[in-house]
C-alpha cells in the first residue's frame, strides 16, 4: 500500500490484483503493462484469450527484434504455422522459401479454397511420379458438383475439361474436352465482344 491506497492486493481467494482491488482472475493487471525481460511465459493445460476493447490499440503485437522466427504455432509439439524473420509464412514447413509456402506430402491437402455457403473454387497441386507436379483449378457448376475445370500438367500441357491433357502425339499444347452434347472451341479475338 501507499499513502493514497493499495497498489497490489491479494484477496481471500488468492487472486492477485495490480492496479485493482477486485481481481477477477489469478493475476489481473489494470491500466498498465506486464513485462517479461529475457524470459518466457509458459502455460500448461490452459490457453490464452485476448479481448481488446479499444479503438486505438492493436489486439496483439509480436515484435521480434532479433533474427529468430517471429511466430511458431505447434500442434502436439509439431510446428504447423511459422512466420520467419523477414515475414515469410510457412504452413507445414519451417523454412518457407516465399511469402507464402505451403508444404504437405498428401495430395488431398495441397489445395487452397475460396468458399461460401454454396460451394468453393480452388487451386491445387498433385504429385506426378517422384519429382513432378500438376497444377489444377476446381470450380462448381451452377447445378452440379465440384470438378477440375483446368489442369496444367508437369510437362506443360494444358487440359480444359480433362485432367489428362494429351495433344497430338509428340507435341505440347492445349487439350479441350467438351462434355456430352457440347462442342470444343478455342476462340482468339482481337476485340472485346462484351
Amino acid at each position: 500500500t501507499t499513502a493514497s491506497g493499495s497498489v497490489m492486493r491479494i484477496d481471500g481467494s488468492g487472486n492477485v490484483g495490480i492496479g485493482t482491488t477486485n481481481p477477477v482472475s489469478k493475476l489481473e493487471v489494470q491500466d498498465g503493462t506486464l513485462t517479461v525481460d529475457n524470459g518466457n511465459i509458459d502455460i500448461f493445460s490452459g490457453g490464452i484469450s485476448i479481448t481488446r476493447n479499444s479503438t486505438n490499440n492493436t489486439g496483439l503485437t509480436v515484435n521480434q527484434q532479433g533474427v529468430a522466427d517471429i511466430l511458431n504455432l505447434k500442434d502436439n509439439g509439431v510446428e504447423v504455422f511459422t512466420v520467419v524473420d523477414g515475414g515469410n509464412v510457412g504452413i507445414g514447413t519451417t523454412t518457407p522459401g516465399s511469402l507464402l509456402d505451403i508444404k504437405t506430402n498428401v495430395d488431398a491437402d495441397r489445395e487452397i479454397r475460396l468458399s461460401d455457403t454454396y460451394g468453393f473454387a480452388s487451386i491445387f497441386s498433385e504429385r506426378v511420379g517422384s519429382t513432378g507436379s500438376n497444377l489444377g483449378f476446381k470450380v462448381k457448376a451452377d447445378a452440379g458438383g465440384h470438378s477440375t475445370a483446368m489442369l496444367i500438367s508437369d510437362i506443360g500441357n494444358v487440359g480444359i475439361g480433362t485432367t489428362t491433357p494429351t495433344p497430338t502425339s509428340g507435341n505440347m499444347g492445349i487439350h479441350i474436352l467438351a462434355p456430352t452434347n457440347k462442342s470444343s472451341e478455342l476462340k482468339l479475338d482481337t476485340t472485346d465482344s462484351d
